[in-house]
């Protein structure tokens, strides 16, 4: 849960000091291209495995896609960022989730409740 707290801050507020960059389309459609390629080939992968297992590492497939194409934002269409951070919080929402099911009671109660701070927290961050 530590790694998942470090990573919606860090995207809540990693890109806000990144400089002015241009709006290179064909670059960032480049980009999204391969990390969708690369989200297919790691959502493949996840076929062989069962249960929570498969379903904990499709999250981190889309997790893997939305971070790829928040660089891609970042690097070419800066105008796209909030919402490529967004879709990164919401994906490290969905992991963490995921990761809360194989849980029971009580302690998955706490665990999706802490899931749902984080995110609402990052949210807040980038809202302003």
């Amino acid at each position: 849960m530590k790694t998942i707290i470090a990573s919606l801050v860090a995207a809540a507020a990693g890109f806000a000091a990144a400089p002015a960059m241009s709006a290179d389309t064909s670059a960032y459609d480049k980009a999204v291209d391969q990390a969708k390629t690369t989200y297919r080939a790691a959502s493949k992968k996840c076929e062989a495995l069962k249960g929570n297992q498969r379903d904990v590492c499709r999250e981190e497939a889309k997790l893997q896609r939305a971070r790829a194409e928040l660089e891609a934002a970042s690097a070419h269409k800066p105008d796209h960022v909030k919402a490529a951070r967004r879709g990164v919080i919401n994906a490290e929402h969905e992991v963490a989730e995921e990761k809360c099911e194989v849980l029971r009671g009580e302690a998955q109660d706490d665990c999706e409740d802490k899931a749902d701070d984080v995110r609402d927290k990052a949210l807040a961050a980038i809202a302003n």
